[in-house]
């Protein structure tokens, strides 16, 4: 946030302390509202018990702000940043990034390749991967669809990232793409059941369907011939926050809860990403606050992700302080 318009002022030699001052009130509000947006990041949605705070930082915003214009800054040097929503996920990762989901790995797999083949009515089994935000369900599923004995087990696999818009139209298009390249429009939902079942006839698939927020049983319904229109043995692997959507799918029995990750885990991602290769042991003051901020994470892996990229550079144990101290986590905590 203030790190992308602050840069540019702080390679001058700063000499009016008052500008000094301003520009440590405006950093410790940044860092606040940094926090605040990591706990939205991994709320299922940002609720009433942080209205106060965000109110409170808004404030101090618009306060530093007004302060700011005696120092007749250049406006030229802020940068805006729009956001899209959600981020769209793929099948593609980075193994380096990952630490703590070996266990889980081989247990997806094993449902994946297991000869429990169709549910009642003929249908494909569907595996929901269940969790609160952050966890890693996502990185769960990338990790079982790209697995080497999967890849060879299935003859197609389609990752589709759904998110709370859920467009049924969509997912067979993409589907469909993924399996002929045809980019045709099909109007109608009819000429699309057509060319899904055309395009998975006979065939063992697997198809992902990450991030499904739709509690909608209509949404399900219309969704059906994905799940029926290939042989024994295709599966179905969905990412959700909401177990309902696993009853939707017809898949209670089926249904695998995410944990936390792991104490060690947690250290070894947030080493990973907030100390460049090498570093951490130039900076040992550094790494008690790190394991306070850690252990504040409560094992969800985004968070960490998040806390790790925003601290790497950063090297002022006052910073990492800042981090660890915020009123926000006391918020979290209460409300957990």
């Amino acid at each position: 946030m203030a790190d992308l318009f602050l840069s540019p002022v702080l390679v001058v030699i700063v000499d009016n302390r008052a500008l000094r001052i301003w520009l440590s009130k405006l950093k410790e509000v940044d860092y606040e509202a940094e926090t605040l947006l990591l706990l939205f990041s991994v709320d299922s949605l940002p609720n009433v018990k942080y209205a106060d705070k965000v109110k409170e930082i808004l404030h101090a915003l618009e306060m530093a702000a007004d302060e700011g214009l005696r120092f007749n800054l250049n406006k030229g040097n802020i940068v805006h940043r729009e956001s899209d929503g959600r981020l769209e996920t793929s099948s593609f990762f980075l193994d380096r990034e990952v630490f703590g989901r070996e266990r889980e790995k081989v247990e997806i797999v094993k449902l994946l390749l297991s000869s429990e083949t169709t549910t009642i009515g003929g249908e494909a089994q569907c595996i929901p991967i269940v969790g609160m935000g952050g966890l890693g369900k996502t990185t769960l599923a990338q990790l079982a669809y790209n697995d080497h004995e999967v890849r060879r087990h299935f003859d197609f696999q389609v990752w589709v990232f759904v998110s709370d818009q859920f467009d049924v139209k969509n997912i067979m298009r993409t589907v469909i793409h993924s399996l002929s390249k045809d980019n045709s429009h099909y109007p109608t939902l009819d000429t699309l059941y057509l060319e899904v079942r055309g395009v998975l006839q006979n065939k063992r698939y697997l198809i992902v369907l990450d991030d499904v927020w739709t509690e909608n049983p209509d949404d399900w319904d219309k969704l059906r011939p994905l799940f029926t229109a290939g042989i024994d043995g295709s599966k179905m692997l969905i990412t959700a926050r909401s177990k309902k959507v696993a009853l939707l799918a017809n898949s209670p029995n089926s249904m695998y809860c995410l944990k936390e990750l792991s104490k060690d885990a947690c250290w070894s991602l947030f080493v990973q990403r907030a100390f460049p290769q090498g570093d951490k042991e130039n900076h040992p003051d550094l790494l008690p606050i790190g394991e306070q901020i850690v252990s504040k994470c409560g094992g969800v892996a985004l968070a960490i992700k998040a806390l790790g990229s925003l601290l790497k550079p950063k090297r002022s144990v006052r910073e990492w302080e800042i981090i660890r101290d915020s009123e926000l986590w006391n918020l979290d905590e209460s409300e957990n």
